[in-house]
């Protein structure tokens, strides 16, 4: 869900990582095939030329719409309830395990 906008990507960074610190290689290979074949019509010709000078030389932003919210808010729950695990992760010493 945190893809459907790309700065909701970028928040939902360090639950990716949290969430596949043991099979890491395996997430991001995942990952990456989603993100190639969601953007797959870049790759015909003429598409990804014309795009990408449309959409950064219009000066257009896009304003975050209400039902944009909803992975927004999505992410920062999940990232609040693992926080904990998240914060370990970017430590020097890593957290015992609970339990």
């Amino acid at each position: 869900m945190a893809a459907f906008d790309p700065r909701f990507a970028l928040i939902s960074v360090p639950l990716f990582l949290a969430y596949n610190r043991r099979r890491l290689r395996r997430a991001a290979l995942g990952a990456a095939s989603v993100v190639l074949a969601s953007n797959f019509a870049f790759l015909v010709p003429g598409v990804a030329p014309g795009f990408v000078p449309m959409m950064l030389g219009s000066g257009i932003t896009t304003p975050i719409y209400f039902y944009g919210f909803i992975p927004l808010l999505t992410v920062v729950c999940l990232t609040a309830l693992n926080a904990r695990e998240i914060a370990s992760l970017f430590s020097k010493k890593q957290a015992q395990p609970r339990g």
